[in-house]
């Protein structure tokens, strides 16, 4: 598998190659094989899912945005699954 890697701006993005998957109090969350890797601060990256790999129905929207300078503005979501919640665990952009 090809993977490229673009910046924006002082960001840095590349497609990942690898499954990954995000559990909430053992509840599948989300789930993707298309995950991007996005290095907002040097050292670490942050993966990033596809909307359509992310679980809908245990989001709940918060109704605020979030704003990050090189990504622009997100919707915040609490996440709602196995019997736990967690504000502002999700951001769609």
């Amino acid at each position: 598998m090809t993977t490229t890697t673009r910046a924006r701006g002082r960001v840095r993005v590349e497609q990942g190659s690898k499954r990954i998957r995000a559990y909430l109090g053992g509840e599948l969350v989300a789930d993707t094989t298309r995950p991007m890797l996005v290095w907002e601060k040097p050292y670490y990256p942050t993966y990033y899912f596809p909307a359509a790999d992310v679980r809908a129905d245990l989001l709940i929207e918060e109704g605020c945005l979030a704003h990050a300078p090189s990504c622009g503005d997100a919707k915040t979501y609490t996440s709602n699954a196995g019997g736990e919640q967690r504000a502002g665990a999700a951001l769609l952009y």
